[in-house]
């Protein structure tokens, strides 16, 4: 399986620093643009997903859509919708400034601005493994040839990631650098490439750990899509993208 985990492109809540985790925030002129990009990305690169899923926050939505494309005269595949990938609920804290994160930490309320757990966060990603991909590899009899798209937001891909290596022996996951632990970013549209392997002759054991498989990182908050792209001026690129100007999906 190759599996890409990707964040959603800029949104107005991003260019205006302020906390928008289940706050349904509008993408950017810029963030379209970035997602454009990197289904151009994908196209030129040959690489078709054969299965898509995404937070049900707009911003994530319409990046699927947006970013995971088909082969000519082909459609994709519509993204699956969850809300177990969408951000982090700040609760009280939502479209407050950025900085409200770090007052909160030694503030004893916290529990209470913060409604979701670290261990909230780990149910929902661990429930969306075992529910959507673990079914893809082990049940499916196609995991060799899948290439899965999971489109999401920063720090709820972080936990994740960190459950996905969970399921996997200490040494099955192979990364081309040395960082100790290995802690993912995302730019926005960024993503990380993995290949998800069988080892050949064994087979799955009772354990939710996925014993005889390996895990290879390919790439890592990969944006060469970006690399020439830069924001349209006079503020326009900040803006909030007008979808009664021109729909999503004529777009792209």
């Amino acid at each position: 399986m190759r599996l890409f985990l990707i964040r959603h492109g800029e949104t107005v809540a991003i260019v205006t620093r302020v906390l928008a985790g289940s706050t349904d925030t509008p993408l950017t002129n810029h963030g379209v643009e970035q997602i454009k990009r990197l289904g151009e990305h994908f196209d030129s690169h040959g690489i078709y997903f054969t299965h898509v899923f995404s937070s049900d926050l707009t911003r994530a939505r319409l990046t699927a859509e947006g970013a995971c494309r088909g082969p000519s005269g082909s459609s994709p595949p519509s993204p699956v919708l969850t809300a177990d990938l969408r951000e982090r609920d700040f609760g009280a804290l939502e479209d407050t400034p950025w900085a409200a994160t770090s007052e909160s930490k030694s503030d004893p309320s916290a529990d209470e601005q913060l409604p979701e757990s670290d261990a909230a966060m780990n149910r929902r990603a661990n429930a969306f493994l075992a529910d959507r991909l673990l079914p893809l590899l082990l049940f499916d009899g196609q995991h060799e040839t899948d290439v899965v798209a999971v489109v999401a937001h920063g720090v709820i891909l972080r936990v994740l990631w960190a459950c996905l290596v969970a399921l996997f022996e200490p040494d099955a996951v192979h990364v081309p650098r040395l960082d100790d632990p290995f802690k993912p970013v995302w730019s926005n549209t960024g993503f990380l490439e993995v290949k998800i392997r069988q080892s050949p002759g064994q087979t799955q054991t009772t354990s939710r750990v996925l014993t005889h498989w390996t895990m290879d990182v390919v790439e890592m908050d990969s944006k060469a899509h970006l690399a020439d792209l830069h924001r349209t001026r006079g503020g326009i690129g900040s803006a909030a993208f007008d979808k009664r100007q021109r729909r999503i999906d004529q777009f792209f």
